[in-house]
């Protein structure tokens, strides 16, 4: 029963960095996708071999369709695309995709480590010549000799 309790946790982050990790993987699949159709968008817009805002609006148009700025949870969706030589067009998409389970688990381990070490580390402040603990810093407080 024991050991099960403190596995817990191990098999918590195993199963958060798959579901994030999984997350991360469609993600980048599906950009990947949209950046592809938006390029063949523009490339086909092109009209006498130059890309002019017309074909680059119908690249930006078809990239937005198939990857829109909230999808995945993903902030910060960019999407620029150039020509390359007479009949190349080239295009690079960024976006970043936040975690859900790994944020909440390391917040909370970051969170117990902490106040596990300062609960182990007050008491002996208390053996210093001001006999102030960590917490008397934190709150302000001063220790009185009351006699």
């Amino acid at each position: 029963m024991y050991m099960t309790a403190g596995l817990l946790m191990p098999i918590f982050a195993v199963i958060g960095a798959g579901v994030d990790l999984g997350q991360a993987y469609m993600a980048k699949t599906r950009l990947q996708q949209a950046c592809d159709a938006g390029v063949l968008a523009g490339r086909r817009s092109m009209a006498d071999g130059t890309y002019d805002a017309d074909a680059i609006t119908a690249a930006n148009n078809m990239f937005e369709f198939n990857y829109p700025d909230d999808m995945y949870g993903s902030t910060g969706v960019t999407f620029t695309s150039s020509q390359r030589g007479s009949s190349e067009v080239t295009g690079t998409a960024t976006a970043t995709v936040n975690t859900i389970l790994m944020r909440m688990f390391v917040t909370n381990i970051a969170s117990q480590f902490t106040m596990g070490i300062l609960g182990l580390l007050d008491p002996f402040f208390i053996f210093r010549d001001d006999n102030r603990c960590i917490h008397d810093h934190i709150a302000g407080t001063i220790v009185v000799d009351a006699e």
